[in-house]
């Protein structure tokens, strides 16, 4: 029965989940050729105070990484002491 009860429960909360929606946002300056960037790496984002919100020790370490891996996979380099592009993830959670 507690089996069950649980079951219902992931259910429940996994639909609930899946009626969000996902929003992604970039820019693109148009006219600018990026084929000569090979390098890059990320800034780290704090608020004001220096704190870290507590939605991106979830989130951010996952966006990361597949960014991350996505550009490898493109052949670009991870490169922190001279890169030649620099990215920084800021994201927001709605409710």
């Amino acid at each position: 029965m507690n089996i069950l009860k649980v079951s219902l429960v992931v259910l429940f909360v996994s639909t609930l989940f899946s009626c969000s929606t996902v929003y992604v946002d970039s820019m693109k300056p148009k006219g600018v050729d990026y084929s000569g960037i090979k390098s890059f790496a990320w800034v780290n984002p704090v608020d004001a105070d220096g704190a870290h919100r507590y939605d991106d020790k979830i989130y951010a370490p996952v966006i990361l990484k597949t960014a991350t891996n996505a550009l490898l996979t493109k052949g670009m380099v991870l490169d922190t002491l001279n890169p030649q592009v620099v990215f920084v993830l800021i994201h927001k959670l709605r409710k």
